[in-house]
């Protein structure tokens, strides 16, 4: 107990506020007032994990999967931070975070995704099915980390926002 800092309650409440602020409010948009319906919203959170700012995230669960290492792996039922649904591409031994979209089909609706190794087409969800607690747009699903191993495994870790004081 000796090495634990002091939390300053205020300094915790103005990080969380202006949070909750920055993923629900749009620029030109006045809270009640609804935006353009038809662009896709702008994913934050997915933006800030992009851009190197994974600092805050925790994992809520994981999966693996086994793939050919000479191949790229391809998330057919993704999200981009921009919210168009766009497939990521993924290189052997490298990281890359996505939003799943939900609106493909009852699967992704699940929290599930769907991916291609060369010939091979496969799909992933988390055992629990969990979904974001916050900050996720209107038809994303889980914030997935994918680290994608030299050897063809891949591991897939559902990210959250840690907010446990």
């Amino acid at each position: 107990m000796a090495d634990q800092h002091p939390i300053n309650r205020r300094a915790v409440l103005a990080t969380l506020g202006g949070a909750a602020l920055a993923t629900s409010a749009s620029p030109g948009v006045l809270p009640g007032e609804t935006g353009d319906s038809t662009a896709p919203a702008v994913d934050k959170a997915l933006m800030a994990t992009r851009d190197g700012r994974l600092g805050g995230y925790m994992f809520l669960d994981q999966a693996t999967s086994k793939v050919d290492p000479k191949r790229d792996l391809l998330i057919t039922s993704a999200r981009v931070p921009s919210g168009e649904s766009l497939p990521v591409r993924i290189r052997p031994a490298t990281m890359s975070v996505f939003r799943v979209d939900t609106t493909v089909d009852d699967f992704t609706g699940e929290g599930g995704w769907y991916w291609t190794n060369g010939q091979t087409e496969g799909k992933t969800r988390f055992e629990s099915g969990r979904t974001p607690l916050i900050n996720t747009p209107p038809g994303g699903g889980p914030l997935v980390m994918v680290v994608y191993q030299a050897d063809g495994t891949v591991h897939w870790y559902s990210l959250q926002i840690d907010l446990r004081c």
